[in-house]
């Protein structure tokens, strides 16, 4: 048997279900090798390496004070005792791939192990709530979750959701072994994490090239929801050495209550960890909502774009950009590391320029009213001017767009200057 993967799971609950699951891998060429996280009843199970009794020591515990414990409760402990469990197996070089399988409970279980797991290791989680939101259980990991379509009680649908769940795990497995212990050429390079939307997109592959023809990588991620929250883990993970924050958005969602923020801990993890920084404003201008109905009664006499068919733009206004540029110079005032903060004077977005398209009313109706809006945007210039610690934050006003090839450039100078 050429890899191992681990399988986790509840036997008292699922016992029929992970030893179908751990035939089928071991019909691929595979050793499974079976955690059992169950909370409540322990099963005699020879076979099993690591049983429930054993993983609830790992987490400091008996397991008879598990089986005692709200469910809620007993879960977490199980989680955080495989966890432990499977981190040192993997570091020992025992496992190759982890699948977990769940109903509900067991999904948000194994999704709590999952998370806690390096990443880069296939993480697979056959869930049977997997049509539902799994945004919380997934997070920032690279989890790939498959969906068992049925509960997870073992019939002819679910037998070939498992199968091809089995072959895919393997498949995986296999290719982490034979590529772990190789370092390219590429992973030698210094690492530059960047964020991004649509409407900043022509910014970031600008500066992207520019960084590449110096011997960078750039690793880009969304500019708003899980995605800074995702570069800032890696950053303080240490698998990151520079950040050009260039589509800070989710802080003016945060503001005002847009869909897309991040969370209350936007733009402090960079700067905790010390990494040269360079910040911008890209986009800015726009507070995200979904559709027209998602937006908040007080609202719907703004100026509004429809993006797509699930997501509306609203105009942040000048008190909106003054309050984001007092946020956002109070976090980086505190930033361990250096930081630049570089404001493009002639729009924040696509949608901001001086050919951009007019607003629209909440009904979308064409609005007289143009997007772009110097005078906000100054009030946010001078605001984060006047807020700015100089002796700790350099402060520059560019002539250009955001996504003028001249702003890009300006961003990587002055990213280079910090490194």
């Amino acid at each position: 048997m050429d890899v191992k993967i681990i399988v986790m799971g509840t036997l008292d609950t699922k016992a029929r279900e992970i030893e179908f699951l751990r035939q089928c891998i071991e019909q691929c060429g595979a050793e499974a090798i079976i955690v059992d996280v169950s909370c409540k009843q322990p099963l005699d199970q020879a076979m099993v390496p690591y049983p429930c009794q054993l993983v609830a020591k790992a987490a400091d515990m008996e397991f008879q004070e598990v089986a005692t414990t709200p469910k809620a409760d007993a879960a977490r402990i199980m989680a955080k005792g495989a966890s432990r469990i499977i981190a040192r197996t993997i570091e020992e070089g025992g496992a190759d791939a982890i699948v977990a399988v769940g109903g509900g409970s067991g999904t948000a279980l194994g999704c709590e192990v999952l998370r806690a797991l390096p990443r880069g290791i296939p993480k697979v989680m056959i869930s049977g709530v997997a049509a539902s939101d799994m945004s919380w259980h997934i997070r920032t990991k690279d989890i790939m979750v498959v969906n068992a379509v049925v509960d997870i009680c073992l019939n002819r649908i679910l037998r070939d959701v498992f199968i091809n769940a089995a072959h895919a795990t393997v498949a995986m497995a296999r290719r982490w072994r034979a590529n772990s212990s190789r370092i390219g050429a590429e992973e030698t390079k210094p690492l530059v994490a960047a964020t991004m939307y649509g409407v900043t997109q022509p910014c970031v592959f600008t500066a992207r090239e520019l960084l590449e023809a110096k011997g960078y990588e750039v690793v880009i991620f969304s500019g708003g929801g899980l995605g800074p929250t995702s570069m800032e883990e890696l950053a303080t993970d240490g698998a990151i050495d520079l950040v050009m924050d260039i589509t800070t958005t989710s802080l003016i969602d945060e503001v005002v209550g847009g869909q897309r923020f991040s969370g209350p801990g936007r733009l402090t993890a960079v700067g905790g960890k010390g990494l040269p920084q360079v910040v911008a404003p890209g986009a800015v201008d726009l507070v995200n909502f979904g559709p027209p109905h998602t937006i908040p009664p007080k609202f719907r006499h703004r100026l509004f774009y429809r993006h797509t068919s699930t997501t509306t733009l609203m105009r942040a206004n000048a008190v909106e950009l003054t309050e984001l540029a007092h946020l956002m110079a109070d976090r980086l005032n505190k930033a361990r590391g250096p930081v630049a903060v570089l404001v493009p004077q002639k729009g924040f977005s696509k949608y901001d320029h001086e050919k951009g398209p007019p607003g629209m009313t909440y009904d979308g109706r064409p609005s007289d009213r143009p997007w772009r809006d110097p005078e906000a945007n100054l009030a946010f210039s001078e605001a984060l001017r006047n807020k700015l610690d100089p002796n700790r934050v350099k402060f520059t006003v560019i002539d250009a767009h955001i996504n003028d090839r001249a702003f890009a450039e300006e961003l990587v100078a002055a990213l280079l200057r910090l490194a």
